[in-house]
This record gives C-alpha cells, structure tokens and sequence, in this order.
C-alpha cells in the first residue's frame, strides 16, 4: 500500500518529479509496521506498510526490520533511519527495555540496526514519536509546554516542558497508570488497581459497558459505535462515557499540575468521541481547577500517520 502526501501526508510545494531529502522511517506495531519517507520539515513523501512477522521471534523481527529499513534506504538513496517502538524505551542509548508486544527485552535496537544495515539511525518510543510530530507540524504546534495523549489499547502521553520532550530513561509520560478515583478499585494488568486506563482506554470502555450492562464482552460495540450512540443520546452510554470522561480529567489535572502545560492534544482511537468527552472534560477543568494553568483540549491532527512522521523527526534531531 503506498501513497504520496501533503502536510504532514504532502510535498509541501516540491515541484512533480523533485525527490526531497528523507529518512526511512519506520513505527513497528504488533500488527502492522507502518514505513514511510520523511523530510527535515515532517512531510511525510510517501507510505507504506507490512505485517509485523511476531512469529519470527525476537532476533528474527530485528533482522526482518533490518532488511525492510536497508531495500527502502537503499531504493530512495538515503542512509539515515528512524525507528518508532512501543513499551519502554531508552532513547539515549537505543535501547528497547521491554517492549512485550514484540517480544523485546533490553535489546540495544539503535546499535543492531546500525550494524545489519550500514545506516545511520535513532530509535524512539511510539508514543514519544507521535508526539513529537503533533507538537512540530500538527496540533500542539508553536507550544512549548504540552501534553499529547493518544487515547487506544493503552493511554500514555509524550511531555514536553519549555521546549524539550520529556524522556527520563524511556519511564517519562506513562499517565495511563496515574491511579484516579473514577476508576474504583478495578485492577490493571500493571498490577495496581485504579488506573485510569482500566476506564479510559478503548478497551477499558468496553469493559466499563460491559460490566455496566451485564452483557457479554463478545458483544460489547467498538468505542466508534459507542460514540455515535452517546450522539444518540443513549444514557447507558452516555453514563460509561462519562466516566471515562471524569477519570480522563482526574488524571490529566494531575498531568497539568505538574508540568503546567498550556495545551494537551488527543490522539488515539478513541479520539474518535473527542466531541463526546472533551466538553465533560473541560467541565471538570471547570469545576476542579485553581491555580492551574488552564490548558486548552484539541484533537490529535496526524491521526495514523502521527508515529512514522515523528520516528522520521527523531532521526532528523539527531543530526542537528
């Protein structure tokens, strides 16, 4: 599947036939590895994507990515790479500390890469890349204090305070698991109880209706189907929203409360409800807040493409 783009997806006034200086950028999922070509200015030139080969094992999805990052390098003449994993990753030094959704655990990603493919290259978090390409070219652009918080499986955020991305080792921005008191004492797979990802994250939702209804799990509709039922006006939905919407605030107050960010963005599948839950938000901004700094809430803008464009911005960074 490949594709040509403008902002963010374009050539941003490069004339037909032009091929601008990129990196290969790459954001490995579980399922999907999105790749892509992207500029000093985050256009993203062209897109494509390959299913993640889990079942190579650990040693063997490295050299998988090894080869995809070194045909696309050298197809488009560039020697730099950027790469976007998820779970904990020290950016510093390169390496994915534990990253169980691809079977990873301390493994020195940046320094195995370099070696397989003859590049150059960064290595970040997925989280972390999305929000650097929210804050460059999408929405948290021209802040310097910012929360993005991309909203799907999980919940986590990237940071950025006076104008520097927050990283602590790759431990930086999991608000996810900030306990919150809308969230009762429902135990995450982190281990503790009251998380607000139990409530607040695709999945959470789906579980909150689930036990809020009585029906199967099975049958539980994805959060895009809830959204348009809380449009309805449907109040069993509209309660769990509510919820997820409370906690969501508890959680990001804290967030604003420490880092005093001026701007928080939402991203993730669940952005999708941003019209739902964002006003029951701002009404707890509303009604909780003092001597915070009042942040505007707006969605995400890069959607799908926000990791693979931030993944090719970090390894502009490192050059700079």
């Amino acid at each position: 599947m490949s594709t040509t783009a403008t902002p963010g997806d374009s050539l941003l006034g490069q004339q037909a036939g032009d091929h601008p200086q990129t990196v290969i950028a790459a954001d490995l999922g579980g399922t999907f590895t999105k790749f892509g070509e992207v500029t000093s200015d985050g256009t993203l030139v062209r897109t494509d994507r390959e299913p993640t080969p889990i079942d190579r094992g650990a040693t063997g999805l490295v050299e998988w990515l090894a080869e995809q990052l070194a045909q696309r390098a050298a197809e488009a003449g560039v020697s730099r790479f950027g790469v976007s994993v998820p779970g904990i990753v020290d950016e510093r030094r390169g390496i994915v500390v534990y990253a169980p959704n691809v079977g990873w655990k301390d493994i020195r990603l940046s320094e195995l890469l370099q070696q397989l493919t003859g590049l150059d290259g960064t290595v970040t978090h997925d989280v972390r890349a999305g929000g650097r390409a929210e804050w460059r070219v999408g929405a948290g652009v021209g802040v310097d204090n910012l929360m993005v918080v991309p909203i799907g499986t999980g919940v986590a955020a990237a940071v950025v305070v006076d104008g520097q991305l927050l990283v602590a080792d790759g431990y930086a921005g999991e608000i996810g698991h900030i306990p919150v008191p809308a969230a009762g004492d429902t135990v995450c797979a982190c281990g503790q109880t009251g998380c607000l990802e139990t409530v607040a994250s695709g999945p959470g939702l789906r579980k909150l209706y689930q036990v809020r209804t009585g029906i199967d799990l099975a049958d539980v509709p994805s959060p895009e189907v809830l959204a348009d039922r809380a449009r309805e006006g449907d109040k069993k939905v509209m309660r769990v929203v509510e919820t997820a919407a409370l906690a969501l605030g508890q959680a990001l107050r804290t967030g604003i409360t420490l880092y005093g960010s001026e701007r928080v963005v939402i991203g993730g599948g669940v952005s999708g409800m941003f019209d739902v839950f964002a006003p029951m938000v701002e009404k707890y901004f509303d009604q909780t807040m003092t001597f915070q700094r009042r942040p505007s809430l707006v969605p995400a803008q890069l959607g799908s493409r926000a990791g693979v464009v931030g993944a090719g911005l970090t390894a502009w960074e490192a050059v700079r």
